[in-house]
């Protein structure tokens, strides 16, 4: 090789790890700084207890800084690897040994990268609605995976709360895609064995774990705090006993948040019975009740001989017997799921007759 060939692919390849270098610099900050910045606020809040905060254009810039770093390491080792395999290189750059050297490396490291921190949609979706909580936004919290059937248990229960803030639990809880149990929607304050089980995985119970959203300030937002492990069917019957709540050493009304909660939770456990009682203690029944109250009014009049509660509400009437009459047009029962999905999968009867009937 003269000496003019080796300045010219000693040039090239400065180029080519150049570009490569920026590219990789780029897509990285990217994705740590845009896609993943809640999730890693979250991982960071848990791993230090607590005592640390992620700030989220420093810890783009110093991870992103530290995976350059990884990321020119990978490329000389690799660089001797392909040097000791070839005893001579391409003049031609798009044959070039260091051209695809670089490109390997970066494309191996992006893609390590994006699987080594990706999460499932659900838990994702989580991450962003319990940080725009945080930040006290709750209509941005309830857009995040607005119209996906991925869910879980502690999403389920960051959009009940941001939803009962606004005062929207009764119309727009199960146009969500749910999960977990009745139980599931409050943080845990139960014994061990049931902490365990409760699937929630951040708002737990604050003596075990360190949470970035207080747990205590959900539930002063419900009336009351819990001194003692219970579970949340026995807390909201203590919270719902009667006409008040105890508040230190004064009675207060309840809240009309801990009402829509029992309510939700009674529809989630499918007792339409107990529900419509409540609700009649609850509420003026009439047209301007929560859409999901209607629906299960509806539902329990059409279910029961002689309901306890009586109710009729003709616009809501129309869509359950619409909604019931698919069990004629289709017979076959996936057919009939899959045309419920795509019609009434935001309604109280799709998720009476569909979500998975899990133990409280």
């Amino acid at each position: 090789m003269t000496g003019l060939e080796q300045k010219h692919n000693t040039g090239s390849s400065t180029a080519t790890r150049l570009t490569c270098a920026v590219c990789f610099v780029v897509l990285c900050w990217l994705w740590i700084y845009v896609f993943q910045a809640d999730t890693m606020a979250v991982k960071q809040h848990l791993l230090s207890k607590g005592h640390t905060t992620y700030e989220r254009h420093v810890g783009a810039v110093v991870i992103t800084m530290a995976l350059l770093c990884v990321q020119q390491m990978v490329y000389v080792v690799a660089s001797r690897i392909m040097a000791r395999m070839s005893s001579f290189d391409n003049t031609n750059v798009f044959f070039s040994r260091y051209l695809w050297t670089h490109i390997i490396v970066t494309l191996a490291l992006m893609l390590t990268i994006i699987f080594a921190t990706g999460t499932d949609a659900a838990e994702h979706y989580a991450d962003r609605v319990e940080m725009d909580i945080v930040r006290g936004q709750m209509t941005e919290a309830l857009q995040h995976g607005r119209h996906s059937q991925e869910t879980s248990p502690r999403l389920t229960m960051l959009r009940a709360y941001a939803l009962a803030r606004q005062g929207q639990l009764g119309d727009r809880f199960f146009t969500y895609a749910t999960a977990g149990t009745a139980a599931d929607l409050l943080p845990g304050r139960y014994s061990p064995a049931d902490t365990a089980r409760s699937a929630l995985l951040l708002l737990t119970d604050s003596r075990t774990t360190t949470t970035i959203y207080p747990t205590d300030d959900i539930y002063r937002s419900l009336g009351a705090v819990p001194k003692t492990a219970m579970t949340a069917d026995r807390f909201m019957q203590l919270l719902c006993s009667k006409d008040s709540v105890r508040r230190g050493n004064t009675h207060a009304p309840l809240p009309r948040m801990a009402r829509d909660y029992q309510l939700v939770m009674l529809l989630m456990q499918r007792r339409l019975a107990d529900f419509a009682l409540l609700l009649k203690q609850s509420y003026k029944l009439g047209p301007t009740l929560p859409r999901h109250y209607r629906e299960a009014l509806v539902m329990y009049q059409h279910m029961t001989a002689t309901p306890r509660v009586s109710y009729r509400d003709d616009a809501t009437e129309t869509d359950y017997a619409d909604y019931q009459e698919m069990r004629k047009q289709y017979p076959e029962p996936a057919e009939r799921h899959t045309k419920r999905l795509e019609q009434f999968a935001d309604t109280y009867w799709y998720y009476y007759d569909y979500a998975p009937r899990l133990q409280p």
